[in-house]
């Protein structure tokens, strides 16, 4: 089972041990098997069974660029319908397959840009770490999230609990819980509903996924209520002149129309297009 982790901003996706022993258990096991008295009638008529190293561990890699800094609904930049600022988002994700539909993944996320004075360092406005289980289960998918905002000079906490549905248009519900303020917020909630479905045109990987938002009274220090639709394309195009031993290498990007509510959310413009391009692995 490979599951892949993402971390969605816009509704906000070492190892070597662990393959070293699964490598050092296969290696074991062909041992075992060899006849220890040279003659090949002792050996054992059991099938032994090749352990694949490193095949419970998966992870992806992505260098992105985006038009906007999209945090659940909120336009952090306060961009409005401008594309004038570039802003660069790498992240990196793992995911650990315990089997039996049990899963953990964890990851990491930058914004780096000028915008601003960093309270960081550098151009890096903002940290953000995460870490997870799921659980899938007759189509169902659960997962419940950690995460660590970590900008301005302060750190944000935040529980996720998301549910999935897999059939026709993927229906998938996130309760997004902040749970520790950064600076002068407020506590509070965010439910997303969202929809997507995907297809494979010639080739190249295209999606179309809608989310609607509301948010509890404050969030945002405004009322609660309506607080975002959101609906846009994405593709992602395979690039298969990078061996497969350096991993799954894909061109993607795409575009999303917001509407947000000035009621709940004090974004410069309630209406506007984001754009994103970037160069991943998954591995």
């Amino acid at each position: 089972m490979n599951i892949e982790c993402y971390k969605h901003k816009s509704t906000k996706w070492i190892f070597c041990s662990s393959i070293a022993l699964l490598s050092s258990m296969g290696a074991a096991s062909a041992q075992i098997a060899e006849p220890l008295t040279g003659d090949p009638a002792m050996a054992s008529s059991a099938p032994v069974e090749e352990v694949d190293a490193g095949s419970a561990v998966s992870g992806s890699i992505s260098f992105d660029f985006n038009s906007h800094f999209i945090s659940y609904g909120f336009d952090v930049w306060a961009e409005g319908q401008s594309w004038d600022n570039l802003i660069f988002n790498p992240s990196a994700s793992v995911t650990f397959d315990f089997d039996n539909g049990l899963y953990a993944f964890g990851g990491i996320w930058f914004d780096i840009n000028g915008i601003a004075t960093s309270g960081i360092g550098d151009d890096i406005q903002e940290v953000d770490v995460w870490a997870g289980l799921g659980y899938s289960i007759s189509g169902w998918t659960f997962e419940v999230t950690y995460q660590e905002w970590i900008y301005a000079g302060d750190v944000e906490r935040i529980l996720d609990f998301m549910v999935s549905y897999d059939v026709l248009l993927n229906p998938t519900l996130i309760v997004h819980n902040r749970v520790d303020v950064n600076g002068a917020q407020r506590r509070g909630a965010v439910f997303v509903l969202g929809i997507s479905e995907g297809w494979d045109l010639y080739g190249v990987d295209v999606s179309l996924g809608a989310d609607v938002a509301f948010n509890t009274d404050n969030y945002y220090g405004l009322e609660g209520g309506f607080t975002y639709l959101a609906v846009g394309p994405q593709a992602s195009v395979p690039l298969p002149f990078i061996g497969e031993e350096y991993g799954a290498w894909n061109i993607h990007g795409g575009l999303t129309y917001y509407y947000t509510n000035n009621d709940t959310v004090p974004n410069p413009k309630n209406s506007f297009v984001t754009g994103n391009i970037g160069v991943g692995v998954d591995f």
